[in-house]
């Protein structure tokens, strides 16, 4: 019997962790993200505290209903909430995910007059991040 009992445990975590990796594809292909959070990491100084807090208040307001659905073509449809929307390109390589307006762009990734958008695929969701003075900022999608 506690055999039996182990055995079907082990069954039944393969099964989770099945579900669990098909739930967390890397590939961004046919799927769509939309915005989720910004996270600002690093010291900010009292003194700025309050203005930067309302400033990622804002950008969060402003950035709610954006969403990024990634057509099985290479292009990207981008959805600002009820204003409409953009189509662009992009390219995935591994974890990175490149999107830019044409696909001449996309070249050009590492171009000194780059035009393109870098993201990064982490489980379920798409990341952009910025980084300067000590701070980081995330900007984060989920996958819908």
């Amino acid at each position: 019997m506690k055999k039996l009992v182990i055995s079907m445990i082990a069954v039944v975590s393969a099964i989770i962790m099945c579900f669990a990796l098909a739930g967390c594809s890397k590939d961004v292909k046919g799927n769509t993200y939309v915005f989720d959070d910004i996270i600002v990491e690093g010291t900010i100084p009292d003194e700025y505290k309050d203005e930067m807090d309302a400033m990622i208040a804002g950008m969060k307001e402003g950035m709610a209903g954006v969403s990024y659905k990634f057509n099985d073509d290479g292009t990207v449809t981008v959805t600002w909430g009820e204003s409409g929307g953009d189509t662009g390109y992009y390219k995935q390589d591994g974890k990175k995910v490149y999107i830019a307006e044409t696909k001449e762009d996309l070249d050009n990734v590492d171009g000194e007059d780059s035009n393109v958008e870098t993201y990064e695929v982490d489980g379920s969701k798409l990341i952009a991040t910025e980084s300067e003075g000590g701070m980081t900022m995330k900007m984060v999608f989920k996958k819908k």
